[in-house]
């Protein structure tokens, strides 16, 4: 019997086949778990985004008005009321996000002349008519006046 001093072509094919399919799988896997630290750090970022707005209704500055008439894409219906009832919903990009903040209180809500309860609900979603990322509701924020 004579010794073999090399690899025939089918074994050195079939090496290849194996390699290339371990290194399509590991490159497969390096792209989902890129994809999901990516969508964990969106989610992340919503959720900051998300929990700012429960408690500031004039995020960075903007203002929430009708129309938005001072262009800094953040427009808002509603007013705030010591004495009533009052919603106040505001919509605009914010941190890269499409954000939909709603703030009501209902008369039996007030405390004291310049203090009062209301439910504060915010949504986060990826863009104007994306997919929801982020959610929060504070069902008690106490607003109060300045000394």
């Amino acid at each position: 019997m004579i010794p073999r001093a090399a690899f025939t072509l089918i074994e050195t094919l079939a090496v290849l086949l194996i390699l290339s399919l371990a290194i399509g799988s590991a490159i497969a896997v390096l792209r989902m778990a890129t994809r999901l630290a990516d969508e964990g750090l969106a989610r992340t970022s919503a959720s900051v985004t998300a929990q700012i707005l429960l408690v500031d209704a004039n995020p960075c500055g903007l203002t929430p008005d009708i129309n938005d008439t001072d262009g800094d894409g953040w427009r808002g219906t509603g007013a705030f009321s010591w004495t009533g009832a009052y919603t106040m919903v505001s919509s605009g990009m914010i941190n890269g996000y499409w954000a939909i903040r709603t703030e009501t209180s209902q008369a039996g809500d007030i405390i004291a002349p310049a203090m009062r309860k209301a439910v504060v609900e915010v949504e986060v979603f990826l863009g104007l008519g994306g997919r929801r990322v982020a959610w929060a509701k504070e069902p008690a924020l106490i607003r109060q006046a300045a000394p």
